[in-house]
């Protein structure tokens, strides 16, 4: 039998872990990853915003300490009998067409997605310092990731809605019209435009998700370094996102 002591502080995490089903198999790999401080790869996404960790730097710790010491033993025997209990999932019928974004995960317009998530839905590794920016070109797929800031008020251009379907966007600031990144903005090069917007960084002192806002039209741009653009979204934002995303009603 199990000690109780561990019950008192985590038993919600433990619950979790113990109705497996509705944790993904990538997030308990990191789960375990995560308790015992190694990288935890993709799966670390599933534990970004839950209650049961903490940001520690680029790392994520238990939002609350386990004076027991016996927390992470009894998540390892959950974990190991998770492991045991569910086969492993079929491999893939094939690997994704170089050239084309597949979208085996899926992204849904004005759903909810962090960072690592929206890299792995593209099949790329999240490191930080490639997507901060705000513009992540992906030669191989033709495809250009906006992940865009709303009404940031420290920043000089700030990027806003115009109505329901017209979003007025800043690119960086040494972008030319006539640049690689011009081409892709203009739909000269051909790529596919992923736009995903936020409203501040941080919500309630947890990581603020992107919402997908689509496949955007390009409608117009005026100005160098940065580029002012008006794109166009396949779908009007929903009414109730308007307040949080600064549409005017």
């Amino acid at each position: 039998m199990p000690s109780e002591r561990p019950f008192a502080t985590h038993s919600q995490l433990i619950g979790e872990v113990s109705r497996a089903p509705r944790i993904p198999r990538d997030a308990i790999v990191a789960l375990r990853a995560i308790l015992h401080g190694d990288p935890p790869g993709v799966g670390k996404a599933h534990w970004e915003l839950s209650r049961h960790f903490a940001h520690d730097g680029n790392q994520l710790r238990l939002a609350r300490p386990d004076p027991s010491g016996e927390l992470v033993p009894l998540l390892d025997e959950l974990i190991d009998w998770r492991s045991a209990a569910e086969p492993a999932p079929e491999a893939e019928a094939a690997e994704p067409t170089v050239g084309v974004w597949t979208g085996r995960q899926g992204l849904v317009p004005w759903q909810r997605y962090i960072a690592p998530d929206i890299a792995a839905n593209f099949g790329l590794e999240y490191v930080q310092n490639t997507w901060r920016t705000g513009m992540r070109a992906i030669a191989d797929q033709n495809v250009m990731v906006l992940l865009a800031g709303i009404l940031v008020p420290e920043r000089p251009y700030p990027n806003e809605f115009l109505d329901d379907r017209h979003l007025r966007w800043f690119s960086q600031n040494q972008t030319k019209q006539e640049s690689t990144h011009g081409r892709i903005i203009s739909g000269e090069a051909g790529h596919q435009i992923h736009l995903f917007v936020r409203r501040g960084n941080k919500v309630n002192g947890k990581v603020n998700p992107f919402i997908y806002a689509g496949q955007p039209k390009f409608i117009r741009w005026e100005g160098e370094q940065p580029i002012t653009v008006e794109w166009e979204l396949p779908e009007a934002v929903p009414t109730s996102l308007w307040a949080e995303l600064g549409v005017p009603g």
